[in-house]
């Protein structure tokens, strides 16, 4: 493990227990937001599970986003190798010879 991934680590971590132990409290999460009192689309969970379902959610997404991103540019043909394919096309063509 990386010194630098303790050290943005750690603190992410005491600030995520303070955030759970602070946040213990029942909230009501309904998904209809016309009648947020129907109890098919509603239910009660700790507020600090929304906050780390959210954040989690968005790492997942922002993950995503970032692999889709460099899926797209390795895409072509010489992107592993660093290399072009142009030589095996036989190249640039070659300006006439001048006598």
């Amino acid at each position: 493990m990386r010194l630098s991934s303790f050290l943005l680590g750690a603190p992410v971590v005491v600030v995520a227990a303070v955030v759970a132990v602070a946040n213990r409290q029942t909230v009501r999460f309904s998904l209809d937001p016309f009648t947020p009192a129907a109890f098919g689309l509603a239910f009660d969970i700790p507020l600090f599970v929304l906050l780390f379902a959210a954040l989690g959610l968005g790492a997942v997404l922002g993950v995503g986003a970032a692999l889709l991103s460099r899926a797209g540019r390795s895409a072509s043909p010489g992107a592993k190798t660093g290399r072009s394919l142009l030589p095996k096309l036989g190249g640039r063509p070659k300006p006439p010879a001048s006598e």
